[in-house]
């Protein structure tokens, strides 16, 4: 009777997750809004690591929408946008958006926010 053993190593390859915490890019604000009006602001990072990609949040309340998309040489742009009707309580107030990378580093981008009454 012959015995055998057989050993196998698996060795798995993750992308690297080391994060440049470069600060989100804010789009889609208005220079003037008024009362009331519907308000959507978008922020947008960059990141190489699909597994742990950075979470954004906001300093307003609002809908949030969520979407990933993969770009060139392994980068990913995750984008959050950000819905709420205008206040004129939100007048020179900051919207601020922040984006928090896997290993912990925090990036922050604001903008102030003009609301005019109707």
């Amino acid at each position: 009777m012959c015995y055998f053993s057989l050993s196998v190593r698996v060795i798995f390859f993750l992308p690297s997750c080391e994060a440049e915490a470069d600060p989100p890019s804010l789009s889609g604000v208005k220079k003037e809004v008024r009362a009331g009006e519907s308000v959507t602001v978008s922020c947008s990072v960059s990141h190489s690591c699909p597994p742990h990609p950075p979470t954004i949040t906001w300093s307003h309340i609002g809908s949030i929408t969520v979407q990933s998309e993969q770009q060139t040489a392994g980068q990913h742009q995750l984008t959050s946008s950000l819905t709420f009707n205008a206040i004129a309580s939100d007048h020179q107030q900051p919207i601020t958006c922040s984006a928090q990378y896997h290993g912990g580093k925090k990036a922050i981008s604001s903008v102030i926010l003009n609301v005019t009454c109707e």
